[in-house]
C-alpha cells in the first residue's frame, strides 16, 4: 500500500491543532468510524508513524495510534515502542490510555473480564528510551500509572453492563515468542499477579519518561482452564479465545471512550506525573560537578 498516494495529510499539513488533549493505543475500529477519525502521518526520529487518526470527541481532541504493529507482527521486544510515543509528544499529548489483550492468571476471574490496571509487574527484557542520546537517567515507575486518569476509567466502568474490576496487577514479560508456560502461570498467580501480557512495561515507561500522565485498559482473552481444555482436545477452547479478542476490544473501547468526559484538564490535576517534573535534573543522569571540576 502506497500510503503517500492516498492523499493522507502530513502532520504539519493536517491542520491539528495543538497540543491534542488525550493519546490511544488500541484497535478502535467502531469508534474512529463513528466519531469520523482522520488519518494522518506523523515524521517521527524513528520512521514515520502511519497509524494515525485524529479526532475529536465532545472538546475532548484526541489522536489514536491503532495497534502497536508496523505492517507485520513481531515478538515484543521488536515492536517500536519509541515512535507510538514519539508520535503522541509530536502533537503535544500528556494524557495517553492504552488498551491490552491479556491472559488471565487468578482462577477467580473468567474470560471477558475487564481491569482498570492498578500496577504491573517487569520481568526483564527491555531497554529503549527516547533520551539516551541526553545521558542515562532513571524513571521513577514506584506508581506507574496516574490516579486521576485511573479515577475517570473507573468512574465509566460503573456504568458498564460487564465484569469491570478496579485494580489489578499486569505481569508483563518481553520478547518471547511464545504465551506462558502452565508453571510460568501458576508461579505468576502465587505471587499475586492478575493478567499476563508482553507489551505494557515498554509503553508505560516510556509515557513517563516523556512527562505523561499514562494508564492503562486490559481484558481476559485467554485463561489456564480453556488452555487446558484446548490441550485436552476440545475443538471448542480456542474458537472461544479467538472470539474473545473482538469482544474484549468492544469492551476496553467503551471503558476508554466513555471515561473522556470524566478526565480532569491536565492543568487542574493533582497528580505527581512526570508532566510536573519532566525537566528536573536527574541525580543520576549526569557526572557529579567535583569530577568534572577536578579535570
Amino acid at each position: 500500500m502506497n500510503i503517500i498516494k492516498e492523499n493522507i495529510p502530513v502532520l504539519e499539513e493536517s491542520n491539528i491543532p495543538f497540543p491534542v488533549d488525550i493519546g490511544l493505543v488500541g484497535r478502535f475500529d467502531n469508534e474512529i468510524i463513528k466519531y469520523n477519525f482522520k488519518r494522518v502521518l506523523i515524521p517521527t526520529q524513528y520512521g514515520l508513524m502511519d497509524r494515525a487518526f485524529y479526532g475529536k470527541i465532545g472538546k475532548k481532541s484526541v489522536l489514536i495510534i491503532y495497534g502497536r504493529f508496523d505492517q507485520k507482527r513481531t515478538i515484543s521486544k521488536d515492536i517500536n515502542f519509541m515512535k507510538t510515543q514519539a508520535a503522541f509528544n509530536a502533537v503535544g499529548a500528556k494524557t495517553i490510555i492504552g488498551t491490552f489483550v491479556t491472559g488471565g492468571i487468578q482462577k477467580s476471574y473468567e474470560m471477558g473480564d475487564v481491569f482498570i490496571v492498578s500496577d504491573f509487574f517487569g520481568m526483564g527484557g527491555y531497554r529503549k528510551s527516547l533520551y539516551l542520546d541526553g545521558g542515562f537517567k532513571n524513571i521513577d515507575m514506584y506508581r506507574p500509572f496516574c490516579g486521576e486518569v485511573r479515577e475517570a476509567l473507573i468512574k465509566s466502568s460503573k456504568k458498564c453492563d460487564f465484569k469491570v474490576y478496579d485494580k489489578g496487577i499486569y505481569m508483563c514479560f518481553h520478547g518471547y515468542p511464545r504465551i506462558e508456560t502452565k508453571a510460568e502461570v501458576d508461579f505468576f498467580g502465587k505471587a499475586g499477579f492478575d493478567i499476563a501480557g508482553q507489551t505494557l512495561d515498554a509503553e508505560a515507561t516510556l509515557a513517563r519518561e516523556s512527562g505523561c500522565c499514562y494508564a492503562a485498559v486490559a481484558v481476559i482473552i485467554d485463561d489456564p482452564k480453556t488452555r487446558d481444555d484446548f490441550m485436552e482436545g476440545d475443538s471448542k477452547a480456542r474458537q472461544k479465545t479467538q472470539n474473545a479478542i473482538p469482544e474484549g476490544r468492544l469492551k476496553t473501547a467503551k471503558v476508554v471512550f466513555d471515561s473522556l468526559k470524566y478526565l480532569p484538564t491536565l492543568e487542574s490535576r493533582k497528580c505527581i506525573c512526570g508532566h510536573k517534573f519532566h525537566s528536573e535534573k536527574s541525580h543520576f543522569r549526569y557526572l557529579p560537578d567535583f569530577i568534572l571540576d577536578s579535570e
